[in-house]
């Protein structure tokens, strides 16, 4: 019933939702005042969970106060016809993660989104490794984040602070922190902060990336460290 559509990037472990407005006048859930408000970009991380009710409930034992459960189900079509899938999700409050929108996402039917060929991809890349975060004050973040993920899960370097999920990590750090980061990247115009300013993605031979998106007429640079980046003008709003 959402006026909402999307396509999926799936990995082993975990994936990338490409969100967009397909009825202007159905609900979006906020999308529609984000693209407005923002432009174009990552708006918001999803933490997996095998059960998001008991996770639920151990959050507000630890005095979180998520919000209430949600069952929620989209078409996906496929060439035999169309399948509903079903997640269940729970939202975390803004201070309890530094702003940055989060939800945790139990994936009801994940043999319809986990097809091997759909985990193959021909630049390729692997998994999301990373999203870095622009927010005021990164060391601010830590003790929040402990206490989310648990003790141990930060790790700082001088002001830019890794917080680490699984196989993510979220790495906050300020819009100088980033311009030093990545000097050679043109991150546009300023954006209300927290936004996540870029995406890194594990592969498993970046000259083998380059070939591809060169032959693919995608434009990028190489970093020192061998990187390969595309800039955020040409994927919606966030460097790869």
């Amino acid at each position: 019933g959402w006026g909402t559509a999307n396509y999926c990037a799936m990995f082993p472990r975990n994936y990338i939702e490409l969100l967009g407005v397909v009825d202007p006048g159905a609900d979006s859930a906020g999308l529609a005042d984000d693209l407005a408000a923002r432009g174009e970009g990552a708006v918001r991380v999803a933490l997996a969970t095998d059960d998001a009710s008991r996770t639920g409930e151990l959050l507000a034992a630890a005095g979180f106060e998520p919000g209430a459960l949600r069952d929620l189900g989209r078409a996906l079509e496929l060439p035999e016809g169309p399948v509903e899938l079903r997640f269940r999700l729970v939202m975390l409050p803004a201070r309890a993660t530094a702003g940055l929108p989060m939800f945790l996402c139990e994936h009801r039917t994940p043999e319809h989104l986990r097809q091997p060929s759909w985990l193959r991809h021909p630049n390729g890349a692997a998994s999301l490794a990373a999203a870095t975060v622009v927010v005021d004050d990164p060391l601010a973040t830590m003790p929040l984040y402990e206490r989310l993920f648990g003790p141990g899960s930060t790790t700082s370097t001088d002001d830019t602070v890794a917080a680490h999920a699984g196989a993510c990590a979220l790495i906050f750090a300020t819009t100088t922190d980033l311009e030093m980061l990545h000097p050679e990247v043109d991150f546009g115009a300023p954006k209300p902060l927290p936004h996540i300013a870029a995406l890194r993605f594990a592969v498993a031979d970046p000259p083998r990336t380059a070939r591809y998106l060169a032959d693919a007429g995608v434009r990028f640079t190489r970093g020192r460290e061998g990187a390969v980046r595309v800039a955020p003008a040409l994927a919606h709003g966030v460097l790869l």
